[in-house]
């Protein structure tokens, strides 16, 4: 089974033959996390979640460099703990 999200997403996702590639989508920052990264990775969860016969899940970024962090107004946002779902703060 092949499955692909479609382009211009903050988050791909690919399933083929049971293995997932997710992948961060903000290369011209360096894949920083940002409000609509953090609501993809728990759309590419939950889609992930629900995959039949996956056996395993790699995470790169689309970058030829990776900084594992957030905006600022991400960061303070999360002090007080994740946002809920559907939550656009």
């Amino acid at each position: 089974m092949q499955d692909k999200s479609s382009p211009g997403e903050r988050v791909k996702v690919e399933i083929a033959d049971g293995i997932a590639e997710v992948t961060l989508n903000r290369p011209d920052k360096l894949n920083a996390l940002d409000s609509a990264m953090f609501e993809g990775l728990i759309a590419a969860g939950d889609r992930l979640g629900r995959a039949r016969g996956l056996r395993a899940v790699v995470m790169t970024g689309a970058a030829a460099a990776f900084a594992p962090a957030s905006t600022r107004s991400v960061s303070s946002r999360w002090r007080a703990g994740p946002p809920k779902r559907g939550s656009t703060t």
